[in-house]
């Protein structure tokens, strides 16, 4: 199974903080649907600008 990241954003974040997949689907929802993002692991996201982060 093949995963295509458009966004170059997501592409660039998950090259760069060794992200694992989950994360990077996570964002990548996160960004598509315009939502804020709740969770207690901040680190792997505070590298995205596009994602809000409340926790």
């Amino acid at each position: 199974m093949t995963i295509q990241i458009d966004n170059p954003e997501i592409k660039d974040f998950t090259l760069s903080q060794n992200t694992k997949i989950m994360d990077a689907l996570i964002a990548s929802t996160v960004i598509m649907y315009n939502m804020d993002l709740y969770t207690f692991n901040k680190k792997n996201f505070k590298y995205l600008k596009q994602v809000r982060l409340v926790g």
